[in-house]
């Protein structure tokens, strides 16, 4: 179920070994090392020579792609620029007064910077 289900989202989690006792995780510049640098612990367990722990990544790209595969998300993502564009106008109609509040969108802080 998990490969078909990469298979048709495109989304596939980068997997790294982690310290057994949740220390680090052996990515990046730590990714060759053979001990945690805080707890010294083994990398991999002695008996099965892989490690205890994981550390799963889900790129998020390949997450948003998926997004825009499907009608209802493309809307929901485009909610703050059409809420935004519906303030303004309500601002320039009413004289700088809005009815009601009741997002975040309405704040002062955020239409000052937009």
């Amino acid at each position: 179920m998990k490969r078909r289900i990469a298979e048709i989202t495109g989304i596939v989690p980068i997997v790294d070994d982690m310290c057994k006792n949740s220390c680090i995780a052996f990515t990046g510049p730590l990714s060759k090392l053979d001990a945690c640098t805080e707890c010294n612990a083994p990398r991999l367990n002695p008996l099965t020579k892989k490690a205890d722990q994981h550390l799963y990544t889900i790129p998020p790209g390949p997450q948003l792609q998926a997004l825009w595969r499907d009608e209802e998300s493309v809307k929901r993502m485009h909610y703050r620029r059409e809420k935004t564009r519906e303030i303004i106008i309500e601002l320039q109609n009413n004289h700088g007064s809005l009815s009601q509040f009741t997002d975040f969108l309405h704040g002062s802080g955020y239409l000052n910077e937009v």
